[in-house]
C-alpha cells in the first residue's frame, strides 16, 4: 500500500495512533445500548465507513482486491498508521456495495479490548442491515452473558447469508482478546464462500495466513502494496 498523508484538518480529530488512518475519528462519544443489551459507539450510528474530504486514488492494493474473480474469502490489511488502509477498506466497501453485497462495517478503538464488545457491536450491525434473527436472538443472549453461545450465534447467521456478505473490520489490532483468534478462523475457514472478511491492523492479525491463502485464496497486503 502507498503511504497517503493525511490532510491536516483531518488529523487533527485523530485521537490515537492506532487510528491515525481512520482520519475522521472525532473525539469519544457516549455509549448506548443496542438490541443485545451491549454497547454501541454513538459514532458508529451511521453503520459504515468514515466519509472523507478528498477524493480516493486508486491505489495497487484496491486494484489487486477488487480485480480478484472471484473476490477473496478474505483479505488483510496490515501497515503501520498512516498507510491508507481505512481509505482503502472505504473504497472496497463502496464497490461491494455497489456490486450488491451486504456490507458490515466496525471500526474499533481502544474500548474495544475484548471479544465480548466486538460480538455487541457486530449484533448491532447485523440488525441495522436487517439480518434476520438477529434481534431475538441477540436479545436472548443479552440475558445469558455466556460470550461463547453469542459467538455460535453470530457465526451461524453469518455463515447462511441469502446474498453475498462482506465484514469489514477496521483497527482490528485494538482488540487483544485470545478468544479472537478462534472466532477469526471459524469466520475464515467456514464453509460458506457467500461470506468474505475483510481487516485492517497496526499489529499482525491473528489468524494462519497461509493456510488461509491455500483454503480459501486469502490476499495478504503490506506496506510493499
Amino acid at each position: 500500500m502507498s503511504k497517503m498523508r493525511v490532510p491536516p484538518h483531518l488529523a487533527t480529530h485523530v485521537t490515537s495512533p492506532e487510528d491515525r488512518d481512520a482520519a475522521r475519528k472525532p473525539s469519544p462519544t457516549p455509549a448506548c445500548a443496542d438490541a443485545a443489551g451491549g454497547v454501541v459507539h454513538a459514532s458508529d450510528a451511521a453503520f459504515g465507513p468514515p466519509r472523507f474530504g478528498f477524493a480516493t486514488v486508486p491505489t495497487r492494493a484496491i486494484s489487486m482486491a477488487l480485480q480478484m474473480d472471484p473476490f477473496p474469502r478474505l483479505v488483510t490489511a496490515c501497515a503501520p498508521p498512516g498507510y491508507g488502509k481505512t481509505v482503502m477498506l472505504s473504497a472496497v466497501y463502496d464497490e461491494l456495495t455497489a456490486r450488491g453485497y451486504t456490507c458490515l462495517w466496525l471500526t474499533l478503538d481502544d474500548r474495544d479490548s475484548d471479544l465480548s464488545t466486538l460480538l455487541h457491536r457486530l449484533c448491532a450491525s447485523m440488525v441495522h442491515a436487517g439480518i434476520e434473527g438477529v434481534p431475538e436472538i441477540a436479545a436472548a443472549g443479552a440475558r445469558f452473558p455466556d460470550r461463547g453461545a453469542l459467538a455460535d450465534v453470530v457465526l451461524a447467521l453469518l455463515a447462511n447469508p441469502r446474498t453475498a456478505t462482506a465484514l469489514f473490520i477496521d483497527n482490528l489490532g485494538f482488540c487483544r482478546d485470545p478468544a479472537l483468534e478462534s472466532f477469526l478462523q471459524r469466520l475464515v475457514f467456514h464453509p460458506q464462500p457467500q461470506l468474505h472478511l475483510l481487516l485492517s491492523s497496526t499489529r499482525d492479525v491473528p489468524l494462519d495466513l497461509a493456510r488461509a491463502k491455500l483454503e480459501v485464496g486469502a490476499l495478504e497486503l503490506r506496506p510493499a502494496h
